[in-house]
C-alpha cells in the first residue's frame, strides 16, 4: 500500500503579499510567471504603490546614459557600488538599454520612471514619454511641439496623483517658450506660459526661486542646475572662481535658508578642453560622501569632510561620447502606462 502524497501547504494571501512586498521590483518580475495570482497580485496598482513607499530607505541606484555619433545607450547599475570599486564600468553592468535612431535625454527621474526627451533636429520639434527601466513599460508619448530643447524639469504632483514635464525650447534664434505637460489619463495638450508673471494656470503657481549669492568674477555661463540632496534642494556653482560651492535649501520657498554645504577646490579636477564647468550633486552617502556629476563625463567621489582631497574619478566617459548624463533612480514597479494619453 503506497503511503499517500504529501499536502501542499497553502498560505493566506495576506502571507503571500507580505511576503512579496520585501524584494526588490527587478526580482518580482520573474516571478510573475509563478501562477496567475501572483502575476495579478504583482501587477495590480496597489501592490507597487505599497511596494514603492516600502522601498524608499533601500539604497537607489544610478542611471548613465551616453550618445555617441552612432547611437545612444542607458544603462542602470547600483549605486552602491560606486563606494566599493573606484573604477567601475558601467557597461558590466546589467540593464543596459540601447535606445535606439531617435535622440533621447534624460530629463528627470521619480518614482522609479524616467522622463525621457527626444528631439527631431530635422523638423526642429520636441516631445517626451515616461518609461520604467525596471518592466520596460512606457507611456505613450507626448504630442510633438515645435522648438529644440533647451532646459526642464520632471516631477510628481501628489495631489493630483499626476507627473509635469516643465520645458522650454526654442522656436527661433531669438525666441523661446516655456511649456507645461501633465502625464495623466487623456490629457493631450501642452501649456504655454508666456512669461514668468507669478500668475496662475488654473491649479498650477509658478515663480522665480532666487538663489544664493554669486561673486561677479564666476562663470555665470554655466547653467546652474537644481538637483535634491537629503530631501532639500540643492545647487553648486563657482565660487571666487577658485572652488565650488554646494549650497541647499534648509526650508523650502525660504530664501533665507540657503545654506554653504561645502568649498570644494577647483583644482582638485583639471577641467578638460580647458572648460569651467561646476560640479552636478546628485547623493549624499551616510559617511558625507558626495556623488556627483562633472562635465564632461565624469562621476566623481567627494569627502566633505576633508573637502581638500582629491575626487576619485569613479566613471570616466570614452573619447567618442559626444554627451553624458546621469540620475539617481530608485527602482518600482510603477506603471508609466496609467498616463497614457489614450483613453
Amino acid at each position: 500500500m503506497s503511503p499517500p502524497p504529501p499536502q501542499t501547504l497553502q498560505l493566506p494571501d495576506d502571507i503571500v503579499e507580505e511576503i512579496l512586498l520585501r524584494p526588490p521590483a527587478s526580482s518580482l518580475i520573474p516571478l510573475k510567471s509563478v501562477c496567475r495570482s501572483w502575476r495579478t497580485l504583482i501587477s495590480s496598482s496597489k501592490f507597487a504603490d505599497q511596494h514603492f513607499r516600502r522601498s524608499i530607505l533601500v539604497d537607489p541606484k544610478i542611471v548613465y546614459f551616453s550618445e555617441n555619433n552612432t547611437h545612444q545607450r542607458m544603462e542602470v547599475f547600483p549605486l552602491r557600488s560606486l563606494l566599493e570599486n573606484t573604477r567601475v564600468e558601467p557597461t558590466t553592468k546589467a540593464g543596459s538599454v540601447i535606445v535606439g535612431k531617435r535622440y533621447f535625454r534624460i530629463i528627470g527621474s521619480c518614482n522609479g520612471l524616467l522622463c525621457l526627451i527626444h528631439v527631431r533636429y530635422d523638423l526642429d520639434i520636441t516631445g517626451a514619454i515616461l518609461w520604467n527601466p525596471c518592466t520596460g513599460f512606457t507611456s505613450e508619448p507626448t504630442p510633438e511641439i515645435s522648438g529644440i530643447f533647451a532646459y526642464g524639469g520632471f516631477g510628481y504632483d501628489h495631489t493630483s496623483n499626476s507627473y509635469k514635464l516643465f520645458m522650454t525650447v526654442k522656436v527661433s534664434k531669438h525666441e523661446e517658450q516655456t511649456r507645461i505637460y501633465t502625464f495623466a489619463p487623456n490629457n493631450l495638450s501642452w501649456k504655454t506660459i508666456e512669461s514668468f508673471d507669478f500668475s496662475l494656470l488654473g491649479k498650477e503657481s509658478y515663480g522665480i526661486l532666487p538663489l544664493p549669492e554669486r561673486a561677479p568674477e564666476d562663470n555665470y555661463s554655466d547653467c546652474v542646475e537644481l538637483s535634491l540632496l537629503r530631501n532639500s534642494l540643492a545647487v553648486c556653482f563657482e565660487h571666487k572662481v577658485t572652488h565650488w560651492a554646494i549650497w541647499i535649501m534648509k526650508e523650502y520657498g525660504v530664501t533665507q535658508s540657503w545654506t554653504r554645504l561645502a568649498l570644494i577646490p577647483c583644482q582638485v579636477l583639471n577641467p578638460k578642453y580647458g572648460l569651467r564647468c561646476s560640479l552636478k550633486p546628485l547623493y549624499i552617502f551616510e559617511d558625507d560622501v558626495l556623488l556627483a556629476f562633472y562635465p564632461f563625463y565624469n562621476i566623481v567621489l567627494c569627502y566633505l569632510n576633508n573637502p581638500d582631497a582629491t575626487l576619485v574619478s569613479v566613471i570616466e566617459g570614452s573619447e567618442d561620447v559626444v554627451s553624458s548624463s546621469f540620475r539617481i533612480y530608485r527602482e518600482s514597479l510603477l506603471s508609466p502606462c496609467k498616463y497614457n494619453n489614450l483613453s
